[in-house]
């Protein structure tokens, strides 16, 4: 191989080379100014704006196969004709944001090859970048004018202007430039975007600028309130509320001979809960002298926009009068036995003018408020004492008189502290006769107690009259509305006194009448017979084993001639020491079986007596 080919080989991405040529000829196919085959760009588009420039471009049919493309630009008023290369996109587009407001340049564009060579280049066409603005309603944030104004900012030589609220422009046509003009905002109220777009003299056209703007064109108010009663007092914080559900208003309330649009707030401050909710508020403390009656508050408010909502009333009226004199609540007088447990208050006399009641109010915790217990009221003005009877002995009582007017205002007197003392036994309750007698148990009741100090109910029992506390203690029923309980483990047939107590808590007791029940009879547990002893011709000794039973009442002793012995056989003898357990029975037949049997018999009186026969029968035969 040549030199000259080694050469050529070497350089074969930068040059091309003919074959036995003296020298190699240089020649890139990158070198944007080296011309491919495709052709130049056409339909250029050329779109100022501050401080950039956006050209846009077609391509001729035989050059849709360019993948990538130049743009050259040169500064128009420069001294060297020379273009630099300022990208190349592979779009159909490019934003020069190198270019700068008020100085000329000039563009060209070529389309690349896949070689990367560079077809021809466009025409030049020339942009100097400018800005321009749009301002709505005096560039405020809201406007309550559907027919807005519109101020218009852009270079010498602009001769034409269209608008849109669509980005897009569709069926926007250019007017005549003119710097105000007003475009009517479409729609409701709410957020509103106005596009611009001008033309040059030279035919460009200006990237779209656009300004934003609230329509607003109504304002209204949804309520007006204020905290607490209607009447108030000198001294005290009224809280005012005007919902407008609007924010950045501004909102006041006027209370004819108070105060005249008085400003509320929606930061935050002054009372007001929350910060730009709509809802406008402020506490406002009554001076002293201030005096309204049945005065209209009205709540005005005037949006961002200007729009003044119709004066709106809360939906009640507000009073400031002076509070009466509190009067002085003086010793209080306790009544004593045998009169029932009272606690007489006494007070100094108001003089206001406007008296409506003194009302007597009670708490069994200090602190009293016109929230607690009223116990008793009266609208005499010279009435100083009033009684309160619903009273527990034992407790402690707080009272105040709270002394109103006739416009309700009211102030309170003193606080009193009284010890009401336990020294009444409580009311007697009635044991009822028992219900549910059984042999060993019964159900005893008896009527409520409402004592308000009660502590419990204790019942006594013996077996005979005149029962007290110190005998036998059957239960301690503590539950006040309990006032039943059983009483078992008793003894059949047997008498028994019982009394109740009620008990207070603080130890006094009071008994109620005393009652007397017998348990069920019982029959009695039957004793065994024993073989007949010396018998004769005529007579025989008859035994049995004892009876212990404690209602014994006799023994029965019954003979019969068959071996079924009852009650409906002969009665032999009744025997009426339980000790006695033999009879000798005489006047018998020679030669004749007899059959005995013995009962014992009680002497039940509920429902009576009973009497049982001894296991077993026993029979002798006489000599």
């Amino acid at each position: 191989m040549t030199t000259e080919r080694l050469v050529c080989a070497l350089l074969v991405l930068f040059v091309s080379c003919s074959a036995g040529a003296d020298d190699p000829t240089f020649d890139n196919p990158l070198d944007p100014t080296n011309k491919g085959s495709l052709p130049a760009p056409i339909s250029i588009q050329v779109e100022v704006g501050d401080n950039q420039v956006r050209l846009s471009w077609d391509m001729p049919e035989d050059g849709t196969s360019a993948t990538r493309y130049a743009v050259f630009r040169r500064n128009f008023t420069a001294t060297d004709d020379d273009y630099e290369l300022l990208g190349e996109p592979t779009e159909r587009t490019f934003l020069d944001l190198a270019a700068r407001n008020g100085t000329p340049y000039a563009y060209q564009i070529a389309a690349a090859e896949e070689t990367g060579s560079y077809g021809e280049r466009s025409e030049e066409v020339t942009a100097a970048p400018a800005l321009f603005s749009i301002s709505i309603a005096s560039d405020t944030q809201a406007t309550n004018a559907q027919n807005a104004s519109v101020v218009l900012t852009a270079p010498a030589g602009t001769n034409a202007y269209k608008l849109s609220e669509d980005p897009s422009f569709p069926n926007a046509s250019f007017r005549q430039f003119t710097s105000t003009t007003f475009y009517t905002l479409s729609g409701n109220d709410g957020p509103k975007t106005i596009y611009a777009v001008f033309r040059l003299a030279d035919g460009s056209s200006s990237l779209p600028v656009s300004d934003d703007v609230i329509l607003d064109t109504r304002a209204i108010i949804n309520s007006v309130s204020f905290d607490g009663d209607d009447v108030r007092a000198p001294g005290q914080t009224i809280h005012f509320v005007l919902d407008a559900d609007e924010t950045t208003g501004t909102a006041s309330v006027t209370v004819p001979g108070l105060f005249n649009s008085l400003p509320l707030f929606d930061d935050g401050t002054n009372g007001d809960a929350v910060a730009n909710d709509g809802v406008y508020e402020r506490d406002v403390a009554l001076v002293a002298g201030s005096f309204v009656s049945g005065a209209t508050v009205t709540g005005n408010f005037t949006d961002l926009a200007g729009n003044r909502a119709t004066g709106t009333a809360a939906d009640r009226t507000l009073t400031v009068q002076e509070v009466p004199e509190a009067v002085d609540l003086l010793s209080p007088i306790l009544a004593e036995p045998p009169d029932r447990a009272t606690v007489t208050l006494r007070w100094t006399r108001s003089f206001s003018s406007d008296f409506d009641a003194y009302r007597v109010l009670r708490s069994e915790t200090a602190g009293v408020s016109d929230s607690d217990i009223q116990v008793a009221q009266t609208t005499n003005q010279g009435v100083l004492e009033l009684s309160d009877g619903d009273v527990t002995e034992g407790r402690t009582y707080y009272y105040r008189i709270f002394t109103r007017s006739r416009t309700g205002l009211q102030s309170g007197s003193n606080e009193i502290k009284v010890d009401v003392p336990n020294v009444r036994p409580p009311a007697q309750v009635t044991l009822n006769n028992p219900d549910g007698i059984a042999e060993t148990s019964m159900a005893l009741s008896w009527t409520q107690s409402n004592d308000g100090d009660f502590a419990s109910y204790r019942i006594y029992r013996k077996g005979e009259p005149a029962v007290d506390d110190a005998d036998e203690l059957v239960a301690v029923v503590t539950n006040r509305e309990t006032t039943l309980q059983f009483d078992s483990g008793l003894v059949e047939n047997t008498e028994y006194f019982y009394r109740l107590y009620v008990e207070d808590t603080a130890g006094l007791s009071t008994p109620s009448r005393e009652i007397s029940v017998r348990t069920r009879n019982a029959a009695p547990a039957g004793v065994t017979m024993n073989a007949g002893t010396s018998v004769t011709s005529s007579a025989a000794t008859i035994s049995w084993g004892r009876s212990f039973v404690h209602d014994f009442a006799s023994y029965r002793l019954y003979r019969d001639e068959g071996p079924g012995v009852g009650s409906a056989s002969t009665l032999v003898a009744e025997i009426f020491e339980s000790d006695v357990t033999s009879y000798r029975d005489s006047g018998l037949d020679g030669g004749t079986t007899y059959y005995y049997r013995v009962f014992v018999v009680d002497d039940g009186v509920f429902p009576g007596e009973k009497a049982t026969g001894s296991p077993n029968t026993i029979q002798i035969t006489t000599n």
